[in-house]
């Protein structure tokens, strides 16, 4: 008998392990940061709080500018903030919230540099960071 409910006791904490395994916070993006070529510019996506931050990292006479995609579920990507944030002078950051909304969604940061406001942006690094 003693066996019987030992084995009975196994199988259930066995079963409830497994139950468990499926149970979870949602996934999400992960937070990260991605800088372009030469380190003047640096994006960093912080998920928790669904906000884009972009510095300009380097004197010189380049501006900063960055964003992120979210890939969507057909597999194209989609810009957040519509328009690049353009951030320029060294030391200068600008912080941006986004909406995610599909918080287990593959991210990818770009990070470039921009001369002028109406510029275009080049020399760019990107970085995806996983969703799940």
């Amino acid at each position: 008998m003693r066996t019987r409910i030992t084995r009975l006791a196994a199988a259930v904490t066995l079963a409830a392990g497994v139950v468990l395994v499926g149970v979870g916070s949602p996934a999400q993006a992960a937070s990260g940061g991605v800088d372009n070529p030469t380190g003047g510019a640096r994006t960093y996506f912080h998920d928790d709080q669904d906000i884009v931050i972009v510095s300009d990292r380097a004197g010189d006479t380049h501006a900063a500018s960055g964003w992120i995609e979210i890939k969507q579920a057909d597999g194209s990507w989609v810009r957040r903030p519509g328009t690049p944030i353009y951030v320029p002078g060294e030391g200068n950051f600008q912080s941006i919230p986004v909406n995610v909304q599909r918080e287990a969604a593959d991210v990818r940061l770009v990070a470039c540099l921009q001369d002028g406001q109406n510029g275009q942006p080049y020399s760019c690094g990107r970085r995806i960071i996983s969703g799940s």
